[in-house]
């Protein structure tokens, strides 16, 4: 169990050093400008020896124990040597974009500090950012004026729409009129109504009693035809 114990251990602590090198800090830089590249680490013990590396590979400047920094042919002339392994590289140029790393070389190699330097063209930056302003104004001004062309015409559609429509008013049919007396007076008649007033004469008592006298009485004759 201790044994599997420790494995575990080591391995953490060899995946935890496997994942240093690749801890860099990114930096811009405008063509022509310095940058600096500077240690933070407080102990780096004296018999060991720090060498600056570009792109892991080329280096830059060794400080080694108990002798001056020895600066590679490349870069003479282009390198300010700072204290605690700092150094100030000048004049930077496109080819100057990559990893600077400082690594630590005793016992074994170990990277102390790293930057990812980018050289841009400032010139030619500035005239994107500002072509790329201008270019959102110009599409922003052009959707505002599609936008306001497009609800005029839809309103004006809208009007005209309104006014050429035609709303139809109900009408009431005329009323049936009674006929006129001439037309009446043309009717052929074949029956008439007489109205007969109620009865005014004497009724015997006993007749009258249990008959409902009529309000009306209606007489018909009828005429000979033609």
């Amino acid at each position: 169990m201790e044994l599997v114990v420790l494995l575990c251990a080591v391995s953490l602590l060899h995946s935890c050093e496997a994942q240093e090198p690749s801890a860099v800090t990114p930096v811009f830089v405008k063509k022509g400008e310095d940058v600096l590249l500077n240690v933070t680490i407080a102990d780096v013990p004296k018999d060991d020896t720090v060498t600056w590396k570009f792109n892991q590979t080329v280096n830059l400047v060794r400080f080694l124990p108990g002798r001056d920094p020895i600066v590679s042919n490349d870069y003479s002339g282009r390198i300010e040597l700072l204290g605690n392994y700092s150094v100030k590289l000048k004049n930077l140029q496109e080819a100057d974009s990559g990893v600077y790393t400082a690594v630590v070389s005793g016992d074994k190699e170990k990277q102390i500090t790293g930057y990812k330097v980018t050289v841009q063209e400032s010139e030619p930056t500035s005239v994107t950012a500002l072509m790329l302003g201008v270019i959102g104004i110009v599409l922003i001004c052009t959707l505002i004026v599609v936008a306001v062309r497009y609800f005029q015409k839809r309103e004006k559609n809208e009007t005209e729409s309104r006014e050429n429509t035609v709303y139809e008013v109900p009408q009431v049919g005329p009323r049936a009129l009674p006929q006129s007396e001439s037309e009446v007076i043309g009717l052929s008649l074949t029956s008439i109504y007489c109205l007969v007033g109620p009865h005014t004469g004497p009724v015997d008592s006993s007749t009258r009693r249990g008959m409902t006298q009529p309000e009306s009485l209606y007489a018909q004759i009828n005429l000979p035809g033609p």
